[in-house]
């Protein structure tokens, strides 16, 4: 069992209007999982969290395709100084303690680097790292560096 699990359960109270059991399940996932993982948030199928991941913040309205991989310390949310919230695709990799902040597009088969920082759009089919985080390498998949 895993945060993602209890994401999935009450996600799915929330989009047939239980939500007073989402946010029990929310809460207890909280807890336990010590990740704030909003059940209002879309995430794809397919998208894994480690099992003993911790930290892990998904704003409420953050949308993350399929298949993508999220490690631990991962903060996926909004800036203050911007409306918008993050939009990841498919088969992205989020690194260890990477910050996906404001109103930013990720497209597919992209690599965030450990600790990045992330603030403006990302083409499909790149690894990116450092703060703010920069292109580093083109023409690659997911499944190259995982």
């Amino acid at each position: 069992m895993n945060a993602l699990m209890f994401y999935r359960v009450s996600h799915w109270c929330y989009k047939h209007h239980l939500t007073a059991i989402s946010v029990v399940i929310f809460l207890f996932q909280f807890f336990v999982f010590h990740n704030y993982i909003h059940y209002k948030a879309e995430i794809g199928e397919g998208t894994f969290i480690p099992i003993k991941c911790t930290g892990v913040y998904i704003h409420p309205k953050a949308k993350i395709g399929k298949n993508c991989i999220i490690a631990h310390q991962v903060s996926i949310g909004g800036r203050s100084q911007q409306k918008g919230l993050p939009v990841l695709g498919d088969e992205v990799y989020v690194g260890v303690g990477a910050k996906i902040m404001g109103q930013v597009n990720i497209g597919d088969n992209v690599v965030i680097g450990v600790n990045a920082v992330v603030v403006k759009d990302i083409e499909s089919g790149c690894v990116v790292g450092g703060v703010p985080a920069k292109v580093l390498r083109t023409g690659v998949k997911m499944r190259d560096f995982v």
